[in-house]
This record gives C-alpha cells, sequence and structure tokens, in this order.
C-alpha cells in the first residue's frame, strides 16, 4: 500500500495514475474540506488528515509514502513507513 499527499496537484495527480498502472495500492492523504475534489481521482481509499494518519491506517502499514506537500507531518508519515520501506518528497 502507498500513501500519496497533494494530490489536487497535476505532479501527484499524474503519480497515482502511474502508480495504479503498474497495480500499486495507493491511499490519499487529504483534509476533510477536499474529499469531494479528491474522489474523482479514484484512490483506493482517502485518508482524512484531520483525524489522523497513524489512527486511520496505523503504525507500518505502508511501503510508500509519496510526500509532494511535505511540511509539518514528516515524523508522523514516518511512523507509517514499513522498516524497508521509501519514503519521496
Amino acid at each position: 500500500m502507498s500513501l500519496m499527499t497533494g494530490l489536487s496537484g497535476e505532479e501527484s495527480s499524474a503519480a497515482l495514475w502511474l502508480a495504479k498502472r503498474r497495480g500499486a495500492r495507493v491511499m490519499s492523504l487529504t483534509p476533510s474540506s477536499k474529499v469531494d475534489l479528491k474522489s474523482d481521482l479514484v484512490a483506493q481509499r482517502l485518508v482524512i488528515r484531520d483525524e489522523g494518519i497513524v489512527v486511520s491506517v496505523g503504525t507500518e502499514s505502508t511501503d510508500l509514502v509519496l510526500d509532494n506537500v511535505a511540511g509539518d507531518g514528516f515524523s508522523i508519515k514516518l511512523k507509517v513507513l514499513r522498516c524497508g520501506g521509501r519514503y519521496t518528497s
């Protein structure tokens, strides 16, 4: 499972399309204010940032974090990354 942020932007939308094309299962991290916008991008799961990433997906639950937003949540996003997983920004 992969976690992607910033899917309202063109680069992240392209990354989502490419990942899904290669068979990846993708979660999108989004604020509650943008849920309707993201629903047409067809991530397998929407994770509402306001509810907390670790609570929503669990620790060490993703193989990849694609963080096109960066910012304050860096250390929290590392908590959901499996040992040996990849973080890219």
